[in-house]
Order: structure tokens, then sequence, then C-alpha cells
């Protein structure tokens, strides 16, 4: 399903009274990362911007930016608690991808 088709559906649960593009210059960010963000992604975002959807589920920028987030983290610091999950659970032996591919 492509990001656009995903943002449809999702806003018949979850109406965009919020929406925010965000601003972000993918280009440079994919050049930062070293990896192009996932097309979902980048529609959620030109759609709903960062935030919370609910207490269990965030949304954060892939930048740091501190009027959003108190520790200006973005989402580098939820990524790096994502691979350490990653390698907790098993690393390779348990899911066989690079670890600098898993974005939070």
């Amino acid at each position: 399903m492509g990001g656009t088709s995903v943002i449809a559906a999702l806003a018949q649960v979850v109406p965009a009274t919020h929406g925010v593009d965000e601003q972000i210059d993918w280009r440079e960010l994919e050049e930062i990362w070293g990896t192009r963000f996932p097309a979902d992604y980048v529609a959620f975002m030109e759609v709903y911007g960062a935030g919370e959807l609910s207490e269990a589920v965030a949304i954060p920028l892939p930048v740091p930016r501190t009027d959003t987030y108190s520790d200006g983290s973005g989402l580098k610091n939820e990524t790096e608690n994502a691979r350490g999950t990653w390698e907790m659970y098993g690393g390779r032996a348990a899911l066989d991808v690079d670890p600098d591919s898993i974005l939070a």
C-alpha cells in the first residue's frame, strides 16, 4: 500500500484536524541519515506532522527540534533505542537486517 492510500485509510479513523506540513527537506535528511525514509512516514508527516496518536504511539521528527521535543532529540534517540531493542532480542539471528537500516 502506498503512502497516500495509507494516509487516506488512516484519515477515516484519525482525522487530520491539526494537519501540519513540517516543511522537511527529505533529500537533505536522506543524505544525513544515509537512507531513504518510507513513503508512509513522509506522507504521514505532510498530513499530520510530529506528535502523539496516543500515550503509546508517538511520531517523532527525523531531526532534532527543541521546540517540539524537550531534549531536542527527535528521531535520533528513538532510533538508538530501536536498534538496542533489536540487539537485545537477538540481532541478526532474530531479524536479519542491517542495524543501520532500522529507524524508529
